[in-house]
């Protein structure tokens, strides 16, 4: 079965100053552009999630100039990084491949993926499972902000395991503690969906 994995650092407080945000988030990360950028109407429900704009290849004045002068409270922007990754993933994915052994490890492969940021409302669902709501079979988490380290294939045999060794790894504590300085204290949590 294929799995997609979220590795994601997240917060639910509105961000009021996406320019601010996203100028932090390119230069944390040494990017210039980002391979897509996405403009979505109910992120990340299955059911009625919209592409209401879509753009290959973006700078981030292209961004500031262009998209967010029309992006409603609404909607969540997405950037996506997967041919040109930062650093930060291969980095993560080491120090992940290196902590987690074999058996737990099982059928996934966390290279293959790429980096994901969203800014906006947004719904990640099926998660926790702590959180369910009454007639709702999965939990969900609502964010307004999301960093994400998405990949593609597979998912370790234990995931509690998982997440506690991929948590402790110094790449991904370092780098959550940057991104603090950009969008303020961020959760965390880690999903295999399939």
């Amino acid at each position: 079965m294929s799995f997609d994995g979220h590795i994601i650092l997240y917060h639910s407080r509105k961000i009021h100053e996406p320019a601010e945000v996203l100028s932090g988030l390119f230069a944390l990360l040494n990017v210039e552009r980002c391979d897509s950028v996405h403009v979505l109407e109910n992120s990340g429900d299955h059911y009625s999630e919209r592409v209401v704009l879509a753009r290959d290849k973006v700078k981030l004045h292209t961004i500031y100039e262009e998209i967010l002068p029309g992006l409603s409270p609404w909607y969540c922007l997405s950037l996506a990084w997967w041919s040109n990754k930062p650093a930060i993933y291969a980095r993560v994915v080491s120090q992940i491949r290196e902590a987690i052994p074999p058996e737990i490890m099982d059928n996934w492969i966390p290279e293959v993926g790429f980096i994901a940021t969203l800014i906006g409302p947004n719904l990640y669902d099926n998660v926790l499972e702590r959180d369910a709501e009454p007639g709702y079979p999965y939990g969900y988490i609502r964010t307004e902000f999301a960093f994400e380290f998405f990949t593609e294939v597979g998912c370790p045999s234990d995931w509690c395991i998982a997440r506690s060794l991929i948590f402790s790894r110094p790449s991904l504590i370092n780098f959550k503690s940057a991104l603090e300085k950009i969008v303020g204290p961020c959760e965390q949590y880690a999903f295999w969906y399939g």
